[in-house]
């Protein structure tokens, strides 16, 4: 048969050559002939090897299949677990079973050899002195998916009343006294310390003067049954004046050398301010302040300083200790005694209308007090958090000073203006700095945790319109249509939320995520899936269902939508959520431009703004992404049903640097 089908393809192709004999004269039918002659050959090797492979080749049964996945599957597991991968093995048991209804023994006892390899963790912290890394472990292990809520015997509370209080002890030892505090205040989180971490935290408090800490301290003591006028009684906070406060802030100068402008030098300087946070000479202040002390692409030269109260004209060095690039925060260090120290414990809710005072350098003028008003709050300027707005009088300068209210309570830290809009400033709330203070101590950038989606608030929860390649959340097989309705077992509703708790948890830890789904393809071979605890309302496939599952958290990178796009030759269609809020259908694709149709618009995105609307069609002309701005640009023109489907051409820009991601 095979010899048959090639001698009628020879006739073809000899046909075909004399024609072109005839057609297009004797050099061109010579060139056609030696084409025809060389893909003749491509065919019948082709051929050749497909019959080979043809008699070969078996037929795989879907049983088959499944058993060959699962038997990969198993390997790579047990592989993570030789390399001490277990918070990863047990997220991926998790996806298996929800994701693709596998319900197998060797499951259960992989995710045995799992926990047990986070106890072995767990203990290994704990007598490495490890203790932070040791409460993640005991976290972990808690991350329960068949519990709605993470609940507490008597022997997990001790297990972190005595985390916390050697946590305590070791930070108070180091003289790091605001990370002291936290851990005194989480511990009345799980009950009643030991006598001597309660004498050594409330005279801690005293000296630091944190009346915040102290009127939670006394809240706290309340709830568990003590009286707090007995503690009152032998402690005592006088009232703390702006004025009080002014030693403790400091003038940041960076000296970056000489830049040439017109073929002159000048003299290259960063002014910002900063603040005492410990005895030990720790101060805050803002990254871009600091910034060519460690940026990786900076090439010149860089040396930071500090002028004190008390010295205004003498340069002391300083080194930066840590730095978070997304919060706009840098810990410095300097071999100074402060002559006051600033608590920053404080995570008191603020008011638009409080009186505030900020307290700083502005153009280089030291000792600046200036006051005003919080003029709103929850301002969304951040990646990962919110700022406060206030109407202070501040100038370049003033960029990381502290920020009080009338009490001396630390509101926040300067960290930027917008240069258009004199009186338009704002401030890093003192609640995200404590939530990042402790990983400021250690050297280097600081890491997020990050399950990698991107989310829209809805009534019902979260909803996930983006899951980045790659993530804990692609991994785990979260997809885009999900609504998180819990994280940790804590219900979450909106953004902010979910950024708050994300803040007290670290990369690498075990959170539990609950999400509400539409499940088509979670059956087992019999089409079933068992009910474990971890999935609810399961009656009817393909209606939504709310499932729980671990999912390890990674640390987030600065753009964490930047690869995708500096990866991609054509605009990918799942970035429209992200970046301009707006769920698109493709309906065709050529070299020039790509048609789509317009599903779905969500209020108050760029989209929205732009006026797209649900069944617009659009066309795809033109994209750019500028990595140095951050800005991704698209040039789209749309039929837009509002306006008679007559065709407008529209650029809309975008910053990567999105609020909306997870």
């Amino acid at each position: 048969m095979w010899t048959l089908r090639m001698s009628f393809l020879l006739i073809y192709l000899q046909m075909m050559m004399n024609m072109a004999f005839l057609r297009t004269g004797f050099c061109i039918g010579k060139i056609l002939r030696l084409l025809l002659v060389t893909s003749l050959f491509l065919m019948i090797s082709g051929c050749a090897t497909a019959d080979k492979d043809g008699q070969s080749a078996k037929v795989i049964s879907p049983a088959a299949a499944l058993e060959d996945r699962q038997g990969k599957a198993r390997e790579q597991l047990h592989q993570m677990l030789d390399d001490g991968q277990v918070a990863q093995v047990l997220m991926r048991i998790d996806a298996y079973r929800l994701r693709f209804g596998w319900q197998s023994e060797w499951l259960d006892d992989i995710e045995e050899q799992a926990l047990a390899g986070l106890q072995l963790q767990y203990e290994a912290a704990i007598a490495g002195d490890n203790f932070e890394m040791a409460i993640i472990a005991l976290r972990s292990m808690l991350a329960d998916p068949s519990e709605s809520s993470i609940t507490l015997d008597q022997k997990d509370i001790n297990g972190f009343l005595q985390l916390e209080e050697a946590l305590f002890q070791q930070h108070l030892a180091a003289g790091r006294g605001p990370l002291a505090v936290a851990s005194f205040m989480r511990t009345l989180d799980y009950g009643l310390p030991s006598d001597q971490m309660m004498r050594a935290g409330l005279e801690l408090i005293e000296q630091l003067r944190d009346s915040f800490a102290w009127q939670t301290v006394l809240q706290k003591m309340a709830q568990l049954g003590q009286d707090p006028a007995v503690i009152r009684s032998n402690y005592s906070f006088p009232q703390v004046l702006p004025s009080d406060q002014v030693p403790g802030v400091v003038t940041v100068w960076v000296d970056k050398g000489v830049k040439s402008e017109g073929g002159v030098g000048q003299l290259d300087r960063m002014i910002g301010s900063g603040f005492f946070i410990d005895e030990q000479g720790h101060m805050l202040t803002n990254y871009h302040v600091i910034q060519s002390e460690v940026d990786p692409t900076y090439r010149g030269y860089s040396r930071v300083y500090i002028r004190t109260h008390e010295s205004p004209d003498t340069r002391i060095p300083a080194q930066v200790v840590g730095y978070d690039p997304l919060l706009d925060l840098a810990l410095l260090k300097a071999p100074v005694k402060p002559a006051y120290v600033f608590p920053v414990s404080g995570i008191k809710e603020r008011r638009p209308g409080s009186r505030v005072y900020a307290i700083g350098s502005p153009v280089g003028l030291s000792n600046t007090i200036t006051s005003g008003i919080i003029s709103a709050v929850g301002r969304r300027f951040f990646q990962l958090g919110e700022a406060v707005q206030v109407d202070a009088a501040l100038n370049p300068g003033n960029s990381g000073g502290p920020v009080v209210d009338e009490d001396g309570n630390l509101v926040g830290a300067v960290y930027a203006g917008i240069p258009q809009f004199e009186g338009l400033n704002f401030a890093v709330p003192s609640f995200w700095i404590r939530g990042v203070l402790g990983r400021l101590y250690t050297p280097g950038m600081v890491e997020h945790s990050y399950l990698g989606l991107s989310v829209f608030e809805t009534m019902e929860g979260l909803e996930v319109i983006h899951v980045i390649t790659g993530t804990p959340a692609a991994v785990a097989g979260v997809k885009a249509g999900d609504v998180i309705t819990a994280l940790g077992g804590i219900s979450v509703t909106s953004l902010e939320q979910a950024n708050r708790l994300l803040m007290d948890t670290r990369p690498s830890e075990l959170l539990t995520i609950t999400l509400k789904t539409v499940r088509d393809d979670v059956v087992d071979d019999n089409g079933k899936v068992e009910n474990d605890g971890q999935v609810e309302n399961i009656e009817k496939p393909g209606e939504s269902q709310l499932i729980r599952q671990r999912i390890q958290l990674a640390s987030r990178p600065e753009r964490p939508l930047e690869e995708t796009l500096a990866n991609s030759s054509q605009f990918p269609l799942n970035m429209f959520p992200p970046l301009y809020g707006v769920i698109m259908e493709q309906v065709r694709s050529g070299w020039f431009s790509h048609e789509y149709t317009v599903e779905r618009v969500l209020p108050g995105t760029i989209a929205d703004d732009a006026g797209l609307s649900p069944n617009d069609p659009v066309r795809l002309r033109r994209w750019e992404y500028d990595e140095e701005q951050g800005v991704v640009g698209v040039l789209l023109h749309v039929r837009k049903r509002k306006n008679g489907y007559m065709d407008s051409a529209v650029m809309i820009p975008a910053s990567v640097l999105v609020t909306n991601i997870l």
